[in-house]
């Protein structure tokens, strides 16, 4: 059986790089099609502003059948309007949710791709603050450590002067350090 590492640098950076291209993809796959639709709409509704669909006028002296004539088509085309302004909307609102859901499903993916990154940004805004409350705390921690020790006895007393003794000295090795 082959010697096989989970934890490998090699092995993190191909698979943080699938994650972009994954992420990435189904972003630029849902701006497209979300686009497109979005686009469509857009000019369909356009269009459809473009149809007259204005009641014809009638007078005395028209005929039955062109009044018949006349307002069969006026309905048609006022149907084909609002046909043509109903396909539109859902297009462009199918097309806005595409483009929400793309957005939404790449950015997790990112940044979990992103997690060292980020990891490491916030350890460097904490590790100064952090830094400076050990170096606050190790003292009063030292004090009160003693004291436990002078309470508790003689056995247990000299093991707990033995931890505040080889904590104050890697606090004094990181200070020196610094």
């Amino acid at each position: 059986m082959a010697d096989y590492q989970y934890l490998n640098e090699e092995r993190y950076q191909k698979n943080k790089k699938t994650l972009i291209v994954i992420a990435v993809a189904i972003l630029i796959l849902g701006l497209l099609i979300g686009g497109g639709l979005l686009t469509g709409g857009i000019i369909k509704k356009n269009n459809a502003a473009q149809i007259d669909d204005s009641m014809p006028t009638y007078s005395l002296e028209s005929s039955f059948a062109d009044v018949t004539t006349s307002s069969s088509r006026w309905i048609n085309t006022a149907s084909q309007k609002n046909d043509e302004e109903f396909t539109a909307s859902v297009m462009i609102g199918i097309g806005i949710l595409i483009i929400i859901a793309s957005v939404m499903g790449s950015a997790p993916i990112i940044t979990f791709a992103k997690r060292r990154e980020i990891m490491a940004f916030k350890l460097q805004q904490v590790a100064p603050v952090a830094k400076e409350g050990i170096e606050k705390a190790a003292p009063v921690i030292g004090n009160a450590t003693g004291e436990m020790a002078k309470a508790a006895g003689p056995g247990v007393g000299e093991a707990i002067g033995g931890i505040a003794k080889e904590v104050a000295k890697g606090v004094n090795k990181g200070l020196k350090e610094d």
